[in-house]
């Protein structure tokens, strides 16, 4: 079992996004710290079991022996055929496909051939030879829809926690809660936030609000993971004003998953760290102390260039450190990641995420450690992004 942190806000955390209140709140509702503007865009859990459901209809699984699938190119790519029929593979199905449980041809084909027919007759031959290698019967799980696409390839060893499960399991923690920011969810993906009800709170809303950040893949995308977080206030686009995040609880799909134990953690992990919200973080105030010692520019791109995230994202981060905070220390640094994140879809949104944590959890020596690549980094290499 874990031992949760105290989850808690600055003076400077609970004063962000104060101008909210003049948008009018959603006290009535009984969320006192979200813009009922934005209140209004949430769901219940029925609803977003709906529609959830809804998308699932249109899915079919089929298991059967990889050495009996087929490929063929077309002039956009692969079609994989699986006992008769035929579909067009996601990248995130032919990178499965194409990986170490699979083919095991690498996925870096992927990329390189990727262009025209030739590459795709190429990526065909090369998948082929994967398949002959193959030794005894493979079983794979083929997850098909109605619209001619595969969308996953996962081995027996894949254990699945369906999403329905999970917002069943949040359900019962957080009764009443809200859906927010489901538009980055799908039949296979969850990625959301759950607000959670001024009414579960001691103070009954009148300092913070809280809410748990869910995400959780049918399909090997993600983890199980549960994090609960404290905010100052939510506007009415939905960014979330003051945001500190606890420690998430995570756990892999491998083996058989006793479902009543995980249900148990995640809870404990959302109840024991909501309860415990407090006035001050150390972590947070320190971060502010933190400079940035080589010019805001030079660490943006130092941090796009060690996450491989690309040119555009320095462009994303720096509008929203200028549009935003301006502070040039970890907390501004952070505060535009994630902010960036939040127009993103399911997989960048994630991934922002984790890195603005990592930025303030791995600690002042990791942020040193950053400064000085910002500083190393050749006028060169630094006009490759700023450019």
């Amino acid at each position: 079992m874990t031992d949760y942190n105290v989850i808690t806000q600055t003076e400077e955390q609970k004063e962000a996004g104060a101008f909210v209140h003049a948008q009018g709140m959603a006290t009535v509702d009984g969320f006192g710290r979200v813009s009922q503007r934005w209140f209004n865009q949430t769901i219940d859990y029925d609803a977003a079991l709906a529609r959830m459901m809804s998308q699932q209809k249109e899915r079919h699984d089929i298991v059967t022996d990889l050495r009996g699938v087929t490929f063929s190119p077309t002039d956009n790519g692969v079609k994989v055929c699986i006992e008769g029929n035929c579909f067009d593979g996601t990248r995130w199905a032919m990178s499965q496909l194409c990986g170490a449980n699979a083919l095991d041809v690498g996925t870096t084909c992927l990329n390189q051939l990727a262009t025209d027919v030739g590459d795709f007759e190429t990526l065909v031959h090369v998948m082929n030879n994967g398949k002959r290698k193959i030794q005894g019967e493979l079983l794979r799980r083929f997850r098909t829809y109605t619209d001619g696409t595969l969308r996953a390839v996962v081995s027996d060893s894949y254990s699945p926690v369906e999403n329905s499960w999970m917002i069943d399991t949040i359900r019962s923690v957080v009764p009443n809660g809200r859906v927010s920011h489901f538009d980055k969810s799908d039949a296979d993906n969850l990625v959301l936030n759950v607000l959670i009800p001024d009414a579960m709170f001691p103070h009954n809303g009148s300092d913070y609000g809280g809410g748990a950040s869910l995400q959780n893949s049918e399909i090997g995308r993600y983890c199980v993971e549960s994090c609960p977080f404290a905010f100052s206030t939510i506007c009415m686009n939905g960014n979330v004003w003051g945001r500190e995040d606890g420690i998430a609880y995570r756990q892999r799909h491998r083996g058989i998953m006793n479902l009543t134990e995980l249900r148990k953690e995640l809870s404990d992990c959302i109840t024991k760290q909501l309860a415990l919200v407090a006035v001050h973080n150390q972590t947070l105030i320190e971060s502010r102390e933190w400079k940035v010692t080589t010019g805001i520019n030079r660490l943006f791109a130092s941090i796009v260039k060690e996450h491989t995230l690309g040119k555009s994202m320095f462009a994303e981060f720096k509008s929203d450190w200028t549009n935003f905070s301006q502070e040039e220390n970890a907390f501004g640094v952070v505060d535009a990641i994630t902010r960036t994140a939040q127009r993103f879809g399911q997989d960048e949104m994630v991934a922002l995420n984790s890195i603005g944590g990592e930025l303030i959890h791995a600690g002042r020596t990791n942020w040193d450690r950053m400064n000085a690549k910002a500083g190393s980094m050749t006028d060169k290499e630094f006009a490759k992004f700023a450019s």
